[in-house]
């Protein structure tokens, strides 16, 4: 399953790999101390690692991919990007959940872009509490998966990479010699 399109511009933020997703930053300082909470909350478990967190919104400019319904085509998604890092960027994982605001499938949609927000984030904090409490041994699946939570449809994906590691590949790329054909 691939992302829906959309018409906005991604600000900055930390633990992003969606490069083809367009999407407008919310309230950063409303995220830092989202962040900060989840840092207070799972400190025992940290070990030399961060929470950062991105609010981000878009209006989809194509069909939404993701749900049943495809002719979602002008309504606006709600992203939060929740991203667990070590100081040294050798561990990165970032969980991305979204949703459809206003989502006429759902019982009774949500219409704030903040009550998505906080309900996205209402979903990953409770899977960071699996994730500690089973000793890091449970992830999501590397593709969008449909998760049912509080009578709404949420989007999630997650995978850890070493950023270090990508990093020094890349200049070794750069800088390897181009192989010749004989």
């Amino acid at each position: 399953m691939q992302p829906p399109q959309h018409n906005c511009t991604k600000q900055a933020g930390h633990g992003s790999r969606d490069n083809d997703q367009n999407y407008q930053s919310m309230d950063s300082y409303t995220a830092a101390r989202l962040a900060h909470m989840m840092n207070q909350k799972y400190a025992a478990y940290l070990k030399n690692r961060y929470f950062t967190v991105e609010l981000l919104s878009s209006t989809n400019i194509t069909p939404h991919p993701l749900t049943h319904n495809h002719n979602t085509t002008g309504e606006q998604i709600a992203k939060v990007i929740v991203t667990l890092s070590s100081l040294d960027e050798s561990y990165m994982y970032p969980i991305h959940a979204l949703m459809v605001i206003n989502d006429q499938s759902s019982p009774q949609p949500i219409t704030s872009l903040r009550k998505a927000h906080y309900l996205l984030l209402d979903y990953v904090d409770m899977y960071f509490d699996e994730f500690f409490s089973q000793s890091e041994d449970i992830y999501l699946t590397l593709d969008y998966s449909k998760h049912n939570f509080e009578d709404q449809e949420l989007y999630l994906k997650g995978q850890p990479y070493n950023k270090r590691i990508e990093k020094l590949a890349d200049q070794w790329l750069d800088s390897a010699a181009p192989i010749s054909e004989s």
